[in-house]
């Protein structure tokens, strides 16, 4: 046995981060504020001028350093300081109202016990007896310390509501736990105090002050940088990423499909999913562009505008990783086909049937038709009997399905659904269904076979003699299943076999990887272009960046510099047009021209020119792209050839609530059901109350809005999470509102339990069960490291100042390392801030010290620091499962809503597939790009902290969910690539039957198609959201429904005179592409509601046979050759790709969620059988 050590996961990330000199420089400019902060600290006049929470400087660098541009900082800064502002405000009226609700009667009693307390102290020192006697607790009274109470709970509240809702502007969610702390101090010490003091919260206010200064020289000082060089910084990285992927690509190409070197390239996912969190935080950027000064050659706009043609690179690079996993993808299959296949043939022998045979023997007895099939004739093509005529597409483009036939009079024509059952007794359902859905479709004792009858069996159960059911689970009687859950899905996954029986056949292997080796022959000096064209637009960043305004000597040779560059672009640019072109019309045919001399029949194999087609689309769609961008380069360099002064244009909007996250790690409350930053589509479709009308009226306008305002914020959860809040704050708080707690509370620091409560406690139960393990984890090291480097500076005395600076020097750069690139922000941060608080409280009170706290040094106040944090943290962990707001749940909403915003995007994707457009639909764009990033980001957090969720229900499901996430990934990847298909098949120099052919194939646009694939996604993202099971019969396989019928497609020659006839005459004389014999969904296209597109939608009749339907015409390599040709492949392959990802969807929901409505008594015959659209 082989064992390995791991390092944990919050540790790991470390050696691949620790040699990046980038990454260095922002920790050690802030390295360097915080050492002069600590040095500050420990200069004793400074420390005594701080306050009483003078260590509070250092809790600040950590919480907000100086790591970002200095706009970016003094933005969040101001922000900061506003909302400190307003709970210092909240602070001072509640203290105001307590101070007027006193008696003022004198409390004699309880002050003549102090002095018993301190003898002689009162008549010593009346000032220090006053202050003793305070803190003690003395001067507490019931009517202030409700009113401070109160006003903290509601404070709190409020401040935790606004987290959520305003993050990321306004320095959130920095600005409301300060502010909250700042309230904390107010109204736990203000209710001690019997005197009005409106700068008691200068306690932490002075040290913030002091601190943001130095942050600010420093910013601008230490390794200076401007948001437009981060954004550049960012940019080049991208455009890094995406060159070394096409550097690699010929690698991947020489790679023998199904090898150990094809699979390695399965890091194209990771390379593409990179390439998205890359894009993010370039957004981040480019949202904070316009909010500083700057001097150079090119204004904010200009650098703002080329943001989108690296984002049209990153959505095209992905088709590379789709080539690679539509390849993989196929291999599995086959693999999987060819196994079954093998294992379940054996000998069969000539004589009656055994009476009752054995499982073993049922489930490998050959099917007797098997014997007719595998059986060579001499009448029989030599592709019929290596099934190559049920195996000419991936259903991702069927010549047998679109254009070709089986031919008449051969030994396999049969009917379909015969060949179809034949076909399925030789294939593992089973393993299958597991390989495409996952396991939880049949109970873990069964799996479905089928007969030679046909018939389908589960394995493991007895087979009865009159049973009329398609499945005995579907019998009349009920018994109990104490072995596994009822199976779900049986209807969807039978006919989805049904589907692929056709098409998991061995027999074009050899095809493929012949035709792989002619295409990365044909792709690599394209390839070779687009990186050298890669590496060009990196250098324009590289020079945006460099050229600074004190770079006085080279202003004179700047012309000559500028002009060279601009001429070496267009090189390159002139050389990309020609690799392009030449690519299009010569090298993209070269593996093509294998068919040039070859019968195109229906045997003939396809396969591999499939997979050309795709990858073909794809290299050049990327390299038009980057043509384009190449071409926004050269204008914005032709078009700025001075620098100049170039000033922020912000408006108040936009700083209210366009400010961009600066730390993409740091964790919010967000809204589940919220997509940030989703467009909504303009469309006349809209959601109607049922419970009221619509408002006739002004006042019902305007009233009917503010009760939904209302009544929606009591039912949203993070309303409910603010009163969480603000009741957990109180709780930990009560005990200095008590007179005999308030001096042990006070002394021992109780204020850092209320921060810590208020901290940990997150809105889902699950994250704060996570943070509370966190924070122990990080709390202890802390304490622990915090108590080591005191002693080291400090020996056995009471704090070495000397000593303590050098430490301070030595050890800032990692700690502020660790807070800057952990992906484990929260505990590294708790971690950073521990170390500084032991060795901050060890100083203040080994030597600079206050009276009346003294908790100690070194060992003393780490012990302390640690139970402060384990009670606090705790009652926060207590208070979240009271009662429960599960991440479960949170799950479920976010997987429903991302369901909704695809489904919102597949709707303006068909507007976009039947209509003229000029280029791709940025808003379809946009709202892909939220969804993915809600999915990667919010889901994965979530689904992490589901996990840590205590529960009496079984164990949650969190690989189902994963399964979902991944697949709509998938399944939002997909929905771009068609997009990008549709638009590059409309293009005028693409013959519009190619388009026509198109959505006829895949049914596309077609009406009843449209409504069932609609109806799947509103179906399923409810029946998530509302934890309501599925009907076990739904309008799938999707694909089932889409490829079940054959259409014609004749695409016109140079020589037909239909090719320059105009494609919607009026005339009932049918036009080339479409079939014969139609029903049209609009008898006048005028009527329909998207009218103005330019495919007519039609239906196939429901009556007539195939071959009436058929326009028949041979393939030929004139088609195969023409540009529509590639791009219509790619389309039927891209949407059967997607449609298998909605039936995948709705496969893992019905594991999650269940079924109703079962249809008892139902044959299997219907079950099987083709049904019409």
């Amino acid at each position: 046995m082989k064992f390995e050590l791991r390092a944990p996961s919050y540790i790991s990330w470390i050696p691949g981060k620790i040699t990046d000199w980038k990454l260095w420089k922002p920790a050690i400019r802030c390295a360097i504020v915080g050492w002069i902060c600590w040095v500050l600290l420990l200069i004793i006049p400074v420390e005594r001028k701080l306050g009483q929470a003078s260590f509070f400087i250092m809790v600040v660098s950590i919480i907000n350093p100086p790591s970002d541009p200095l706009a970016v900082f003094i933005e969040k800064t101001l922000g900061i300081f506003l909302f400190v502002g307003i709970g210092w405000a909240w602070g001072a009226i509640a203290y105001a109202i307590a101070i007027s609700v006193r008696s003022g009667v004198e409390p004699l009693d309880a002050i003549a016990r102090e002095s018993d307390r301190f003898p002689g102290l009162q008549s010593s020192d009346p000032a220090s007896f006053l202050q003793q006697s305070v803190f003690d607790g003395v001067y507490l009274e019931t009517k202030s310390s409700a009113v401070m109470a109160t006003f903290l709970g509601v404070g709190v509240a409020i401040m935790t509501y606004l987290r959520g809702k305003l993050a990321p502007s306004f320095g959130q969610p920095t600005a409301s736990i300060l502010a909250c702390i700042v309230m904390d101090v107010i109204m736990t010490y203000g209710a001690l105090i019997p005197t009005y003091d409106a700068v008691l919260a200068n306690v932490f206010v002075i040290p913030m002050l002091m601190y943001t200064g130095v942050a600010i020289l420093g910013s601008a000082l230490i390794f200076p940088e401007t948001v437009q060089e981060q954004y550049c910084t960012r940019y080049i990285s991208l455009l890094s990423q995406m060159k070394t992927i096409m550097e690699e690509q010929p690698k991947m190409l020489a790679a023998t499909p199904g090898t150990e070197e094809w699979n390695e390239w399965n890091k194209l996912k990771g390379q593409r999913e990179g390439l998205g969190t890359g894009y993010q935080s370039l957004d981040v950027s480019g949202s904070n562009l316009k909010r500083e000064v700057t001097w150079g050659r090119f204004s904010h706009d200009d650098l703002t505008d080329l943001q989108d043609g690296v984002r049209k690179l990153i959505v095209r690079i992905g088709g590379m990783a789709y080539f690679h996993r539509t390849v993989s993808e196929w291999l599995e299959r086959k693999t999987l086909a060819e196994e079954s296949r093998a294992s379940s043939r054996a000998p069969s022998q000539v004589g009656s049937r055994a009476p009752s045979p054995t499982r073993e023997e049922s489930e490998t007895r050959p099917d007797p038709a098997d014997h007719r099939l595998s059986t060579p004739n001499i009448d029989t093509p030599k592709a019929y009997q290596n099934g190559n005529h049920l195996d000419q597409s991936e259903s991702h483009l069927d010549p047998s399905d679109s254009q070709l036939d089986l031919p008449p009079g051969s030994q396999l024509d049969v009917p379909r659904e015969d060949i179809r059952r034949r076909s399925l007794s030789h294939i593992n359902l089973r393993r299958l269904l597991n390989e495409t859905f996952g396991d939880s479709l049949l109970s873990p004792s069964e799996s479905i076979s089928i007969d030679e009858s046909g018939r389908s069996i589960p394995r493991g159960r007895k087979r009865k003699e009159h049973d009329h059911h398609w499945f005995p689970w579907h019998s009349d009687h009920d018994s109990p299943r104490l072995h596994g859950p009822t199976p779900v899905g049986v209807f969807e996954s039978m006919r989805y076999i049904s589907v692929h029986a056709r098409f998991l056949v061995p027999g074009e292997m050899e095809d493929v990887e012949k035709m792989h080796a002619l295409l990365a022959e044909a792709a690599g000096p394209l390839l070779e272009v687009c990186a050298e064209a890669l590496g060009s637009t990196e250098k324009f960043f590289d020079a945006v960046i460099h050229n600074k305004w004190w770079k006085f000597h080279q202003r004179k040779t700047m012309a000559a510099r500028m002009k060279a560059d601009l001429q070496k672009k267009k090189d390159i640019k002139e050389k990309l047009t020609r690799a392009l072109e030449s690519y299009k019309t010569t090298d993209r045919l070269r593996p093509v021209e294998r068919y040039r001399h070859r019968a195109l029949t229906p045997h003939t194999p396809y396969r591999g020119l499939f997979f050309v087609s795709i990858y073909s689309f794809h290299l050049v769609d990327f390299a038009t792209s980057l043509l384009a961008m190449l071409e926004e380069v050269l204008d914005v360099e032709e078009k700025r050839s001075k620098c100049k002064l170039w000033w922020p244009t912000i408006t108040l909007s936009g700083f209210l609530g366009g400010g961009g996250r600066s730390d993409p790690n740091e964790l919010d409350d967000e809204d589940p059901e919220t997509i940030e930053g989703l467009q909504l589509f303009s469309e006349p479709a809209e959601a109607r109350d049922p419970d009221s009308e619509a408002p006739s009226n002004i006042f019902y306008y305007y009233g009917g809005k503010v009760q939904r305002g209302i009544s929606g914020m009591f039912r949203r959860g993070d309303a409910f999470f603010a009163a969480k809040a603000g009741i957990i704050t109180v709780v930990v708080a009560m005990p200095q509102y008590v007179q005999s707690t308030a001096s042990f509370y006070y002394y021992h620091r109780g204020l850092w339990a209320i921060i810590m409560a208020q901290l940990t406690l997150q809105r889902w139960a699950g994250d704060t069960i996570i943070q509370w393990v966190w924070r122990i984890i990080a709390t202890f090291c802390g304490a622990a490291i915090g108590t080591t480097l005191w002693y080291i500076s400090s020996g056995s005395s009471q704090g070495n100042a000397f000593g303590l600076a050098a430490v301070g020097a030595v050890v800032l750069p990692f700690i502020f390392f660790l807070r800057l690139n952990s992906p484990y922000i929260v505990m590294y941060v708790l971690f950073c801030v521990t170390i500084f608080l032991v060795l901050g409280y060890s100083r203040q009170d080994g030597v600079g010290g206050f009276s009346t706290v003294n908790s100690g040094w070194g060992w003393d106040v780490g012990w302390r620091r640690f139970v402060l944090v384990v009670i606090g943290i705790t009652v926060a962990a207590i208070f979240a499962l009271i009662p429960p707001e599960t991440s479960r749940h949170s799950v479920r909403r976010t997987v429903s809503k991302s369901i909704e915003g695809l489904g919102s995007v597949h709707a303006e994707l068909l507007s976009y597939a039947g209509r003229t457009h000029s280029g791709a639909d940025t808003i379809i764009i946009d709202d892909l790009v939220r969804i993915n990033v809600k999915l990667r980001a919010y889901l994965t957090s979530r689904i992490s902290g589901a996990e840590y969720e205590p529960t009496l229900e079984g164990k949650w499901p969190a690989e189902k969910y994963r399964k979902l996430q991944t697949t709509l990934l998938e399944l939002s990847d997909l929905l771009g690539q068609l997009m990008t298909v549709y638009w590059r098949i409309g293009q005028t120099h693409i013959d519009q039957r190619w388009r026509e052919g198109l959505v006829l194939r895949t049914r596309f646009l077609q009406p009843t198609f449209i409504g069932e694939t609609m109806a799947i996604y509103y179906i399923l993202a409810t029946a998530l959201k509302t934890a309501a099971p599925l009907p076990q019969i739904l309008p799938t396989p999707l694909v089932d429904r889409a490829f079940d019928k054959r259409y014609g497609l004749r695409v016109p020659q140079g020589s037909d005179p239909d090719a320059k006839r105009s494609h919607f005459d009026t005339d009932d004389t049918p036009t080339p592409g479409t079939p014969r014999e139609p029903t049209s969904a609009m008898r006048d296209p005028a009527d329909h509601p998207l009218a103005e597109k330019h495919v007519r939608l039609e239906e196939p009749a429901p009556a007539p046979s195939p071959k009436r339907m058929l326009d028949r015409q041979e393939l030929t390599f004139d088609m195969l050759t023409d540009e529509g040709y590639m791009i219509f492949v790619t389309g039927v392959m891209t949407t059967y790709d997607m449609l298998t990802r909605l039936d995948r969807l709705v496969m893992v929901v019905r594991e999650l969620v269940g079924e109703k409505y079962p249809i008892r008594g139902l044959d299997r015959e219907a079950l099987l059988a083709d049904y019409d659209a």
